[in-house]
């Protein structure tokens, strides 16, 4: 199990400018690159306003907002506290001021997975020679004689992606119309009929590869056991403390359960975790090697 504090980890701004330039990111965890279940874990601080046009992915993203208002400054808000799930093919914008989130990007039910930062980050600067990233949008500086699916604007992730994997993106229609916003104050915690003190509120399971969003409560005192016996999970720590095979959690801790492991603790105080089923696939489904591509 993999285990980071999120003091430990300091606040980067991003190296693309694709969407807004000033967005901060401490990064948490990250999954395996080339896999369907590669993952980027981060917190994100956007300082002053966040602009972004209408866009959509080829992957999944989930936010849980912890400070401020993140959305469209419309219908799909999320208040502190409130939950998205974004998924892949679905079209958002984003217009919102001051906030920080809790961010996954992940491959989706699809499998095409998504690319490492590090390999967007790379591909932005080499694309800075071709073109200007402007409010979201690439403007390519050769603007006629374009190869085939060329575009001359295009969308700043798409021409990123195209670049990377050197086709279009294709795009699955949408099994969500709209991003689904929950409310977890919202939802009931009912207890783990097999451990007692812990309380579960699942605030919802999406697609045929079960992801699954639910927060946990532990009271003090009470121990958790937790596996991931099909795919991997991911938690984060929202307030309390517990102790943990020679670490602790802490409020702000992250942590990684890989497939097949299980997390066992003991709530030093009433405990409170986000945690996140990633979809789960075949094992020759994992073996094969994908196209990717990530972020907001």
């Amino acid at each position: 199990m993999r285990i980071v504090h999120d003091k430990d980890v300091p606040f980067i701004r991003s190296e693309t400018q694709h969407r807004e330039p000033n967005i901060e990111f401490k990064r948490l965890l990250q999954g395996t690159p080339g896999s369907p279940q590669n993952y980027e874990f981060t917190l994100a601080k956007s300082p002053g306003r966040f602009l972004s046009p209408r866009h959509h992915h080829n992957f999944d993203q989930i936010r849980l907002c912890l400070d401020g208002k993140f959305g469209d400054g419309k219908a799909t808000d999320l208040a502190p506290g409130e939950v998205g799930y974004y998924g892949e093919g679905g079209y958002y914008s984003i217009d919102s001021t001051d906030s920080l989130v809790l961010l996954l990007q992940f491959g989706g039910a699809n499998g095409d997975g998504f690319t490492s930062y590090s390999d967007l980050f790379r591909a932005y600067h080499e694309m800075t020679k071709l073109g200007e990233f402007r409010n979201g949008v690439f403007f390519r500086n050769q603007r006629t004689n374009l190869p085939p699916d060329v575009k001359p604007n295009q969308d700043g992730y798409e021409a990123l992606w195209q670049h990377i994997n050197g086709k279009p993106v294709t795009y699955r229609e949408p099994r969500y119309r709209n991003p689904v916003i929950m409310n977890p104050a919202h939802a009931a915690a009912l207890p783990d009929a097999e451990q007692a003190g812990v309380f579960r509120s699942t605030l919802g399971v999406f697609t045929e590869r079960l992801i699954d969003i639910t927060q946990i409560k532990v009271t003090e005192g009470a121990v958790l056991a937790e596996s991931a016996p099909r795919a991997p999970k991911l938690g984060y720590v929202l307030s309390g403390e517990a102790e943990t095979e020679g670490d602790r959690l802490i409020a702000g801790t992250a942590f990684e359960i890989a497939t097949g492991e299980t997390l066992h603790l003991t709530a030093q105080s009433d405990l409170h975790i986000q945690m996140i089923t990633l979809p789960w696939f075949s094992d020759d489904e994992l073996l094969q090697s994908r196209p990717t591509a990530a972020i907001v």
